[in-house]
């Protein structure tokens, strides 16, 4: 019995190999983004997960086969109009953070003593997995279509915000394993509830009790995301309820990877200062603190946004047009 309690725990936390990788088809009986897009609209499914794919010397977006997603991902939402290389960098910045993470759990894990019952061929299993076994955490960026207060989006915007990303694969170093996942999923809340859906069975008992705390999703989120998770302001103004509503999501195995940005003087000569949450998470309870992981400002900076490219993008239609 002891010798099974450790082996699941192995199990548990075994990360897995990637399985986001890009891949190289000709499959054109895949359905289409749009067709899969339509799929959420209807309701008949929340999730389509599109993987890059090589074809001749391009790299396209197909929806996979089936939604299924890897262990402990980092899943970075948003609504990447554009995506970009501040998106990209931050995802990067996230996986170094993650690999950080998961080699102090080993260190930590390899320090406690084996139970001395165990067969010398087991114990030799276990120290073999926890000090090779390093696989690179998978980035899944996530977008809702739908959303609480806005129309949803049509089937051939979906089809151009993916196509974006195979753009931007094609100029950008993208992570080793990554994909985008479409959701019907606009709160937190909501993409809990999917992806407990789409991950692995030893990752997805999130109800059960010997399950909780432990790590199962980590979420990749700015630090203007960030103070909105903890503003009481979104918890009907209750410090309270916001404290319960963060914790009830780290109990379900929810974490946070924050990246900071620049914050631009308001006077004319004051100088910028980047902004990691620093302040507003020093604030909080040390058991919620411990939810959040800040990147440092030397892991992450790129001071460019979403708006600020299709600003850019806009004016060089313009100068096209005229």
């Amino acid at each position: 019995e002891e010798n099974d309690i450790l082996l699941e725990d192995i199990l548990k936390k075994d990360y897995g190999d990637a399985i986001l990788t890009t891949h190289s088809s000709n499959d054109e009986s895949i359905s289409s983004i749009k067709q899969k897009t339509q799929d959420i609209l209807n309701k008949n499914t929340d999730a389509v997960l599109a993987l890059p794919f090589q074809k001749s010397e391009k790299i396209e977006m197909k929806p996979s086969h089936a939604t299924s997603l890897p262990n402990d991902p980092l899943i970075f939402p948003g609504s990447f109009n554009p995506p970009h290389i501040g998106h990209v960098s931050l995802a990067n910045a996230a996986i170094k953070t993650m690999e950080r993470i998961r080699h102090q759990e080993r260190q930590t894990l390899l320090s406690s003593p084996l139970p001395t019952s165990l067969p010398t061929e087991i114990q030799s299993s276990i120290t073999y997995h926890y000090t090779k076994h390093h696989p690179t955490p998978s980035v899944i960026f996530e977008m809702s279509i739908t959303n609480a207060d806005k129309p949803s989006l049509s089937v051939e915007e979906v089809e151009r915000r993916c196509g974006l990303f195979a753009s931007l694969a094609n100029e950008e170093e993208m992570p080793m394993d990554w994909g985008v996942l479409f959701t019907s999923a606009p709160l937190f809340s909501n993409k809990v509830n999917v992806l407990q859906k789409y991950l692995p069975t030893t990752f997805s008992k999130w109800s059960n009790e010997a399950e909780e705390s432990k790590r199962k999703v980590t979420f990749v989120i700015g630090v203007d995301t960030f103070v909105r998770i903890i503003n009481p302001k979104y918890y009907e103004d209750s410090y309270e309820n916001m404290l319960e509503d963060v914790r009830d999501m780290g109990r379900k195995g929810v974490r946070y990877i924050v990246g900071g940005r620049l914050e631009q003087g308001k006077e004319q000569g004051e100088i910028s200062k980047f902004i990691t949450g620093q302040e507003e998470l020093s604030t909080l309870p040390n058991d919620v603190q411990d939810l959040f992981i800040l990147i440092r400002e030397e892991d992450f900076r790129v001071d460019i946004s979403s708006t600020e490219l299709r600003k850019q993008a806009s004016s060089s239609s313009a100068m096209m047009d005229e």
